[in-house]
C-alpha cells in the first residue's frame, strides 16, 4: 500500500487537528475538574484500569516517585482518588478512583463520546485514511537542535 504526498501530508496535518482538539479537551476537563492536566491523564488510567500502585501510575505517566506522590496529593484532596495499603504487598499503595472521580470521569468521557459521534462524518477521512496508517510500525523521529 502505498500513499502520495499529499496524503500523508493531509493524514500528518489531521492526526495534528486531533492532537490539539484532544489536548484543548483536556485542558476543558482539567479546568472544570480544578486539578491539572496531569492529574487528569492519571485520573483517566485509574478509571480505565482499575487501581494501580504509584510506581505503575509512574511508568505510564514517566513521573518520579516524588511527582507520582505529589500528584496522588492533589488528586486525594479533590477527592477524586483514594489511596489504600495494596493486598499483595505491604510496602506498597493503591490509588483508586473514588465515586466521585468516577461520576466525573464517566461525565467527560460521555462528553467525549458525544463530540465523536457528532463529527462521525468528518471522522469518515481519517477512519478509512489515517488509522490504516497508524497500523505501520513507526521509528522514533530524533531532532536535532542546532548549535547555539
Amino acid at each position: 500500500m502505498s500513499y502520495d504526498k499529499q496524503t500523508i501530508h493531509g493524514v500528518s496535518m489531521a492526526l495534528r487537528r486531533l492532537v490539539l482538539g484532544w489536548d484543548r479537551y483536556r485542558e476543558s476537563v482539567a479546568n472544570q475538574l480544578a486539578v491539572g492536566t496531569t492529574e487528569v491523564v492519571a485520573l483517566g488510567f485509574l478509571f480505565q484500569e482499575g487501581p494501580l500502585t504509584p510506581r505503575e501510575i509512574g511508568l505510564r505517566l514517566n513521573l518520579t516517585s516524588g511527582s507520582v506522590t505529589a500528584l496522588l496529593d492533589r488528586l486525594e484532596k479533590s477527592g477524586f482518588v483514594a489511596r489504600s495499603q495494596h493486598p499483595d504487598d505491604r510496602r506498597s499503595l493503591l490509588a483508586t478512583v473514588t465515586p466521585a472521580g468516577r461520576h466525573a470521569m464517566q461525565y467527560f468521557y460521555e462528553q467525549l463520546d458525544t463530540m465523536v459521534g457528532d463529527t462521525r462524518y468528518a471522522l469518515g477521512f481519517a477512519v478509512v485514511t489515517v488509522f490504516p496508517l497508524l497500523a505501520i510500525p513507526m521509528t522514533p523521529v530524533r531532532i536535532e537542535r542546532p548549535l547555539a
